[in-house]
């Protein structure tokens, strides 16, 4: 990464010196979506990143009254993305008052777009506004923002529950009409922020209630994810990336797979 370096020094100072601050101007979406790209620009792992990406539209819906379709209406806005982020506050209030109760709601509210009103009727907010998906992630990367790395531990307690409490819907994060056959995933892995160190938390291969600990080179056996609980509570160690996935083993030929209802892998 430190070789991709900045557009304007050439020689890779300005990621250098990020790194060299140790985390503490460093933003591990951003690292995320530098190695992604690294990957994608080589024809042998190009691919790898494709599972993460989501692609479609913002378009602007007709008036739910009238059926009336505004003439500012666009449906070609493009959206391609590898990481979508909501603030850290957010989904504590979501995990204590069960308002929104998953975490789907949690993240497409925090990129909603404000609803139009009708040119033809004259309704207020009739045109709704969402993204219409024409490809929906395989994997998926959520971004928790923390406005600061001093959290209340029950905060932290009850962010890590509420993230892995059930499955999600990757399309209903970006979208509300979601699809029609549901890509369902879960918490597989989340980075976490202490003392200016990133490091992760990691759900065993087969779906075991089973995590390690991975620090640089050293993993640690955990136990369930109540002991991953206590662990982010005590230290505290901030969720900074969460990844979900849906991976079923292969016990015959030792291979893992994602698998969407409808069918694809």
């Amino acid at each position: 990464l430190a070789a991709r370096g900045e557009p304007d020094d050439g020689d890779g100072d300005g990621v250098r010196r990020e790194l060299a601050t140790g985390g503490h101007l460093l933003d591990v979406a951003e690292v995320f979506a530098e190695l992604a790209a690294v990957l994608e620009a080589s024809p042998r792992t190009a691919g790898a990143t494709k599972a993460f990406r989501t692609k479609g539209t913002i378009r602007q819906q007709r008036c739910y009254k009238c059926n009336h379709q505004n003439d500012d209406a666009v449906d070609n806005l493009a959206v391609d993305e590898l990481a979508r982020s909501a603030p850290a506050a957010a989904l504590v209030l979501a995990a204590k008052f069960n308002a929104p109760d998953n975490v789907e709601e949690v993240y497409r509210s925090a990129h909603a777009h404000a609803a139009k009103s009708c040119d033809n009727c004259h309704k207020l907010q009739a045109c709704k506004v969402d993204m219409h998906l024409l490809k929906r992630p395989r994997a998926l990367v959520l971004s928790v923002g923390w406005f600061a790395t001093d959290a209340d531990p029950d905060e932290v307690t009850s962010l890590c529950r509420f993230v892995e409490r059930e499955s999600i819907d990757a399309s209903r994060v970006f979208s509300a009409e979601g699809r029609k056959a549901p890509c369902t995933l879960d918490l597989l892995a989340i980075v976490v922020f202490k003392d200016a160190h990133y490091t992760a938390f990691v759900r065993s291969a087969d779906g075991e209630d089973a995590w390690t600990y991975h620090d640089r080179r050293s993993t640690v056996a955990v136990g369930d994810f109540e002991a991953v609980v206590t662990r982010c509570r005590d230290g505290p160690m901030l969720p900074y990336l969460l990844f979900y996935d849906a991976l079923i083993a292969d016990p015959e030929r030792g291979l893992r797979y994602v698998r969407c209802d409808d069918g694809g892998l």
